[in-house]
């Protein structure tokens, strides 16, 4: 028993150096510009990226790739931490367009998604094994937990904002025709996967005569605001009241940690087929 679980122990460490390592290869920063696969679907799954994604962003703890076709313009996002998850879900991913990198440019076009409403929705990615054997245990909670969090993924993420197009109201469906697509994922590894697709048309950039732009991808943070307060009973002792204050500062911390927007900025032209 002892040496099974020293072999799940070496697997797990394994894995994580493996994809730190993964990360520490990558650039910070997408370096060129790339064309979409020719089977791109916008569907939260990264099959025909093989999960391999451009560049893994420090300031932001993303995976990302911007790529385009002769029509859209496409933003692939995987995170990874539970903590950068969560702030997903709570604040979504806006992906600004803008010809310069001035933060107040009146020009900018801007698509956040998900919009959701003010409901809090946490995501406990690090729960205990829930079955006896080890050997099954890790297999049957993943598929439960990426079941259960994809069912309430569709629930909450059905809106798309926008900002800068004028054809366009401020808030649509997700699942439209407007020439704006989005969808967010968990895979079986419980990394988020997200996908974004906007036509070109809407953007004022063409692929007959491509130019260079910028583009910013903003964490916006959660928007849950408030402090955690947990209201000790009258049969508690000194000992878990301080429990109970220890568990409330770290809920805290947390929250607040998630609230603070973090971003990227990248310059891209638009590549044309070879």
């Amino acid at each position: 028993m002892k040496n099974r679980f020293k072999v799940l122990f070496i697997i797990l460490v394994q894995s994580l150096g493996f994809q730190a390592s993964f990360a520490q290869k990558l650039p910070n920063i997408q370096r060129t510009n790339l064309r979409a696969p020719n089977n791109i679907k916008i569907d939260g799954k990264l099959l025909e990226w093989n999960n391999k994604l451009q560049a893994y962003n420090k300031s932001t703890d993303l995976f990302y790739t911007i790529s385009n076709d002769d029509r859209n313009l496409y933003l692939t996002v995987q995170a990874t931490d539970p903590d950068v998850i969560n702030k997903i879900v709570g604040g979504g991913i806006t992906l600004v367009i803008a010809k310069t990198k001035k933060k107040n440019d009146k020009n900018q076009i801007s698509i956040t998604f998900p919009v959701t409403d003010k409901k809090v929705t946490f995501f406990n990615l690090k729960e205990p094994q829930i079955t006896s054997d080890p050997a099954t245990a890790s297999h049957y909670q993943t598929d439960s937990i990426v079941m259960r969090n994809n069912s309430v993924l569709s629930l909450r993420c059905k809106y798309i904002g926008i900002r800068g197009i004028k054809d366009l109201d401020s808030l649509i469906s997700a699942y439209n025709n407007e020439g704006v697509k989005a969808a967010i994922l968990f895979d079986n590894k419980k990394s988020l996967n997200y996908e974004l697709s906007i036509n070109l048309g809407h953007l004022n950039i063409s692929i007959d005569s491509p130019t260079s732009f910028f583009y910013r991808i903003l964490v916006n943070g959660s928007r849950t605001r408030g402090d955690l307060i947990l209201t000790p009973t009258d049969d508690m002792d000194a000992q878990k009241i301080a429990e109970l204050e220890n568990m409330a500062n770290r809920g805290n911390a947390i929250i607040r940690q998630q609230s603070v927007p973090t971003d990227l900025w990248g310059e891209y032209t638009l590549a044309k087929k070879p």
